[in-house]
Parts: C-alpha cells; sequence; structure tokens
C-alpha cells in the first residue's frame, strides 16, 4: 500500500467512521452469504449450511477487529481516545488539572528561556557581515616583551576613531579572576567583555 493510500485510509476511517464500519458489515455479510450457498449445494438445509458458514469464517467480532486496525482511524482515533480521556480525568480532578497545568506551564517556559538563551549564545552566528573577515590587532612595543595585548581604552578609541583601513573595531579583554572557598584558591575564571 502506497503512503499516500494509506493516510487517505486512515483519515477516511476517522472521519468517516460510520460509513467504514457499514461497508465492513456489509462486506462480511456479503462473505456470509457466499460461504452458505457454497454450503448449500452439499445437500444441507439452508440454516444448516449458515451454521457451517459461521463456524469455517471464524469469530466475526475478531475478524471486525482485525479489519478496523487495518482500514480504520489507527493512530489518530487512539490519540483522540486519549485526549478525551485525558480531558475527562482533568474535569474531574480540578485541583490536579491546575497543578498540572501550572506544572507544564513552568516547564515549558523555562525550557523556552533556556533554549532562548542557548541560542542567542552558542547558535546564532556573529553579528557580523562577513565573519570570516575577522582578525585580532594587538598593538607592539618597541622591544618585543609580553605586554602584547594590554591597550588602554583612550588608544582604543583613538584607533577607531582615526582608523581608515577597517570597516570597524571591537574591544575584547580577558581577566583572569579566582574564587576562593575558604581561603583556598580553587578555580579560576577568565572573563570576556565585548564593547
Amino acid at each position: 500500500m502506497s503512503l499516500l493510500k494509506y493516510i487517505y485510509t486512515r483519515l477516511r476511517g476517522f472521519f468517516r467512521k460510520q460509513i467504514v464500519e457499514d461497508e465492513l458489515d456489509a462486506e462480511l455479510r456479503f462473505h456470509l452469504i457466499m460461504k452458505t450457498r457454497e454450503n448449500l449445494h452439499g445437500r444441507l438445509t439452508t440454516s444448516e449450511a449458515a451454521d457451517l458458514a459461521r463456524r469455517r469464517f471464524g469469530n466475526l467480532a475478531h475478524i471486525k477487529d482485525l479489519c478496523r486496525e487495518i482500514s480504520g482511524g489507527g493512530m489518530l482515533e487512539t490519540l483522540w481516545k486519549d485526549l478525551r480521556f485525558g480531558a475527562r480525568q482533568l474535569i474531574k480532578r480540578p485541583g490536579f488539572a491546575l497543578i498540572a497545568i501550572l506544572s507544564l506551564a513552568l516547564g515549558i517556559g523555562a525550557n523556552t528561556a533556556i533554549f532562548s538563551l542557548v541560542s542567542l549564545v552558542l547558535l546564532r552566528p556573529l553579528p557580523i557581515a562577513q565573519p570570516e573577515q575577522v582578525f585580532s590587532v594587538f598593538p607592539m612595543t618597541p622591544n618585543h616583551d609580553d605586554n602584547q595585548g594590554l591597550w588602554s581604552y583612550p588608544n582604543y578609541k583613538d584607533v577607531r576613531d582615526r582608523n581608515q583601513v577597517l570597516s570597524g573595531l571591537a574591544v575584547h579583554r580577558f581577566a583572569a579572576m579566582s574564587i576562593s572557598n575558604g581561603g583556598n584558591n580553587e578555580t579560576r575564571l577568565g572573563l570576556s567583555d565585548f564593547g
């Protein structure tokens, strides 16, 4: 069965349930009548032929259930029944319903806030038109010592205002700091500021 035919069958079984049930009853009745006619050729009475046809055909309720699984609403019907049952249970217990709704609201709100933060910090690209052209600029001292990268804010402003080569400048500072626990310096952190 192709996917489109499968979807059509499931939707038809869900939205036109009574029509599908009527068609199923008519088809099963047709098969029983045909089996009964076959049995009449064996010199049986009509009631005996019908009983034999029912016995050979099998349990009609079980066959109907199997046919409903194939041509019924399937997952849609199960989902609809579960939603109706859940709504009935929540209406019966309004206190529980309030707690469930508040829990869902808090959970969804917390997840939305966390994802918004993660998206802002980690997932979104830099707010720069061409991030592959970003590079670092360091001042050089005459004797090339370890003071590279130490600019004062007024020096940064001078370079930014007199810049004629770069499309823009941003400042970045890494400040080492430590967190102490009872006088013991255990953890070292670095902070970055953009401005």
